[in-house]
C-alpha cells in the first residue's frame, strides 16, 4: 500500500513540476499575470517537498506514515493555492471563498538551535551537518517567516518519530562510533528532542 501511494505521489510531484513551468512560461507573456508567478512557484517549490517526504519515508529517515501524511497535504495544500489564483486570473474569481488563504497556510519542522540538547552536546549536536546547512531557534524562524510576509505566526515544540536504528547510530556517531553495517530495528518511537513546529498563514 505505502509503495503504491509513493508512485501516485510521484506522479502527482511530476504533474505539478509541468503544471509549475506552464504557468511560470504564462506569467511572463501575459500582462499583469503575478497572480501565476505566485502559483508557479507553490508548485514547483512543493513538487520537490513531495519528492523529498517519498525519499525520507523510503530511507527510514522518518515514518511512512508521516511520510505519505506529509507528501498528500502539500499535494492538496499547493493545489487548492495555485488552483485558486489561476482560477482568479483567467475566469475571475476564484475555486471557492478561503481556497487560497487555505492553500497558503505554511507548516515548517525545523532543529531548534536554542533547545537544551543543542547546548548539552555542543559541537557534537547531530543536526550540525552538511544535510542541514541552516539551523533555527524559535526566534530566527519567526522573524525569517515574517520577512518572507507570513502573518499568524505559531511556534511551539513537536515529537518526532524515528527508527530506533536511526537514533542508536546517530546517539554512537555523537561519540565516534560508527554502527552503519550493523542491523539495527526499524520500530519507529516518537520523542521531544528539542524541535520546534511552525505554523503560520499568509
Amino acid at each position: 500500500m505505502a509503495t503504491r501511494l509513493f508512485r501516485i505521489l510521484i506522479v502527482l510531484a511530476a504533474i505539478m513540476g509541468a503544471d509549475g513551468v506552464m504557468l511560470a512560461a504564462a506569467s511572463a507573456h501575459q500582462p499583469d499575470a503575478a497572480r501565476l508567478a505566485s502559483a508557479s512557484s507553490m508548485l514547483l517549490f512543493h513538487a520537490l517537498a513531495v519528492l523529498a517526504a517519498v525519499a525520507l519515508a523510503e530511507r527510514g529517515v522518518i515514518d511512512v506514515r508521516i511520510g505519505i501524511v506529509a507528501g498528500w497535504g502539500f499535494v492538496i495544500a499547493s493545489a487548492l493555492f495555485a488552483g485558486d489564483l489561476t482560477m482568479r486570473q483567467y475566469a475571475g474569481h476564484g475555486l471557492f471563498p478561503m481556497a487560497a488563504p487555505t492553500g497558503g497556510t505554511l507548516l515548517i519542522v525545523t532543529h531548534n538551535e536554542a533547545s537544551l540538547l543543542r547546548r548539552v552536546l555542543g559541537a557534537k549536536w547531530p543536526p550540525f551537518c552538511l544535510q542541514h546547512p541552516q539551523v533555527y531557534s524559535p526566534a530566527s524562524i519567526t522573524r525569517l517567516i515574517a520577512d518572507a510576509g507570513y502573518r499568524q505566526i505559531e511556534v511551539g515544540p513537536t515529537r518526532n518519530y524515528f527508527p530506533i536504528g536511526f537514533l542508536i547510530r546517530q546517539a554512537a556517531w555523537t561519540v565516534g562510533i560508527k554502527l552503519d553495517a550493523v542491523p539495527l530495528p526499524t520500530v519507529p518511537v516518537g520523542l521531544k528532542l528539542g524541535n520546534i513546529v511552525s505554523v503560520t498563514r499568509r
